[in-house]
């Protein structure tokens, strides 16, 4: 670790590399300083045991800096140096400054406007497939939707501008250690459990929008308590209860299947009988069932068939008898109660599958299948 690392070609040879596992970019001079993010990042890594090459202010303008390493075997690491690259370039007053203090003798413009962004769309546009992630104060102050000062406009996050595949927030040390294991090994599964215990409400939306970038091409498990999150985030949900498997299934059909998201229910002055004549004019019911309450209210619940929504047709039948409507709501069940209703009995798998059963049924018979 005493020799400093290869920032071009002809240095990686010298050590009798091939290639590298990673390329770090940066909007800096290359310093090898504790002082300077990259330069802590690129030994740890080091010690770790993989190869990294610098590249340090790439000429954004053609391709070559880019490429002079060839393919990274794991991916390419992004920032745009220990400051913002539009503060580098510009004043308060959005004058163009003469000098870079980061560049070798303060000589300005050795980096692009939106460092990381440029950097990040060239390395995606001549290696499509190969991880990029992104770091340093430049993204992590962008990681969510802004104001950006310099446009005055708002501008999405940083990931979607620059196309990278991950956002370390950060110095992000021990992150980027786990994630490069992660890309060693090549696993195409990831196990999750728990991530956002302990993370305040920022934290845990980049959380959220880390799991959806890594679910685009790895496989990801997310074992968590805290269903508003599963619901969030999961395609498809597993529910264990006393160490047994009593539901899986999408987190539609599980509230669809357990709860009644086909019923609506409605008020009105109307009585009941009133009330069934004119449903009886809507198409897609299933069914009806009618109440009568206190101070000359009638109460009714709808079933819908299946794929409809009546809520516009219930409400035109309604105000064509001049009956108007005091409520129309549906009736929506959260994650939540699905998981009380499934863990509650030792019969919970064999009452959803019965539900799920008499669901399916009640469809087929809809769309005339039975």
């Amino acid at each position: 670790m005493n020799d400093f690392l290869p920032i071009n070609k002809k240095e990686m040879l010298e050590r009798g590399w091939q290639d590298v596992d990673f390329v770090f970019v940066t909007g800096d001079s290359y310093v090898d300083h504790p002082s300077f993010g990259v330069a802590i990042l690129t030994r740890l890594l080091e010690n770790e045991g993989y190869r990294v090459a610098v590249l340090s202010q790439p000429n954004w303008k053609n391709d070559g800096d880019f490429t002079q390493f060839g393919r990274p075997r794991l991916g390419f690491l992004v920032t745009s140096g220990n400051i913002d690259s539009m503060v580098a370039h510009y004043t308060a007053a959005k004058r163009l400054r003469h000098d870079d203090a980061y560049t070798a003798g303060g000589v300005a413009g050795k980096r692009p406007d939106r460092a990381v962004i440029v950097y990040s769309n060239i390395i995606k546009r001549i290696y499509p497939d190969i991880p990029v992630i992104i770091g340093g104060l430049e993204a992590s102050l962008r990681r969510f939707a802004h104001y950006d000062y310099w446009d005055d406009a708002i501008r999405p996050s940083i990931l979607i501008d620059s196309k990278a595949d991950l956002l370390t927030f950060g110095m992000g040390e021990k992150q980027t250690v786990e994630i490069v294991k992660v890309l060693y090994r090549g696993a195409q599964t990831l196990i999750l459990d728990e991530p956002t215990v302990g993370l305040d409400p920022k934290q845990i939306i980049e959380i959220r929008e880390l799991i959806r970038q890594l679910a685009k091409k790895h496989t990801v498990i997310l074992s968590s308590h805290i269903l508003a999150e599963v619901r969030e985030v999961c395609d498809y949900i597993l529910i264990i209860s006393k160490g047994k498997l009593v539901a899986s299934d999408t987190p539609e059909n599980l509230e669809r299947n357990l709860g009644d998201s086909d019923l609506i229910e409605i008020e009105t002055k109307a009585s009941p009988d009133e009330v069934r004549r004119i449903l009886e004019t809507v198409d897609g019911i299933r069914s009806i069932s009618t109440k009568y309450l206190e101070n000359g209210i009638t109460w009714a619940q709808i079933q819908e068939k299946k794929n409809t929504d009546i809520r516009e047709k219930v409400f035109q039948a309604f105000a064509q008898n001049h009956q108007p409507l005091l409520k129309l709501n549906p009736l929506q069940v959260s994650l939540e109660d699905v998981f009380m209703e499934l863990t509650q009995s030792d019969r919970a798998a064999e009452e959803y599958a019965e539900k799920a059963k008499k669901k399916e049924t009640e469809d087929m018979k809809d769309d005339g299948d039975l």
